[in-house]
């Protein structure tokens, strides 16, 4: 392979005839090679936006003592350029973590920049919802989101109540 980038990348013999370069207001990058050989090469980079929302960084207990170390409640926001069903509309991608002495509870959302949600999913039992399901989001989960970021599987329990 070579690495002279007027040499088809993929041949080793074909000249670099034309290029495209596209820059998205979403954060990616596009350039796109075309060779003589008749290849074509799409580099493609994306930046990652990530927000943290909300984080508690403390536990109190009865006794009013705090309990330094890892956070009870995590939200990770991530916000991502296109939607693979909407290309033109971007989504948020959000981790609710809560932690206890026995697991980390993780459950996943996908929510438009609108503000409709798009997915739902507890990665404790795998309890899944998408806008394109047959199922009611009322049947699988309780959700009560963005007011006050409450949500609770209804199948294996799991709550994240903020």
């Amino acid at each position: 392979m070579n690495s002279d980038p007027g040499i088809c990348p993929s041949c080793g013999e074909g000249k670099l005839s034309s290029e495209i370069i596209e820059d998205n207001p979403n954060g990616e990058h596009i350039e796109t090679s075309f060779f003589s050989c008749g290849h074509k090469q799409v580099k493609l980079e994306v930046a990652a936006v990530v927000r943290i929302r909300d984080i508690s960084m403390t536990t109190k207990v009865k006794s009013g003592n705090a309990i330094r170390g890892k956070p009870r409640h995590e939200i990770d926001e991530y916000l991502r350029g296109g939607d693979i069903d909407n290309p033109k509309e971007k989504v948020y991608k959000t981790y609710y973590r809560i932690r206890n002495n026995d697991a980390t509870i993780v459950i996943q959302t996908v929510q438009y920049e609108s503000g409709k949600l798009k997915h739902i999913h507890c990665k404790k039992c795998d309890n899944e919802w998408t806008r394109n399901s047959a199922q009611d989001l009322d049947t699988l989960f309780i959700c009560d989101l963005p007011k006050k970021r409450r949500i609770v599987c209804l199948r294996c329990g799991a709550t994240f109540d903020k």
